[in-house]
């Protein structure tokens, strides 16, 4: 990724700050909620919309639920 464009994005995320954000903490702590939230086929943005914030945001977060998600589904193949 060229300087351009990493600039591009980071003024993109700092446009999409929120003055009151949940942090990485926040989200691990309800994770397993989330990813059965998911499974269920609840909206997040209007159930936990701090949380999908974060999860839009984090891209250390995302990919953890992500990897549970797929713990979940190994878990239960439907």
């Amino acid at each position: 990724m060229d300087v351009k464009a990493i600039m591009t994005r980071i003024a993109r995320m700092l446009q999409a700050t929120l003055e009151d954000e949940s942090d990485c903490s926040t989200v691990y702590a309800v994770m397993d909620e989330v990813a059965e939230a998911m499974e269920a086929g609840v909206d997040l943005s209007e159930s936990m919309p701090d949380i999908h914030h974060h999860l839009k945001m984090c891209k250390s977060c995302h990919q953890e639920l992500e990897a549970l998600q797929n713990i979940l589904h190994a878990a239960d193949p439907v």
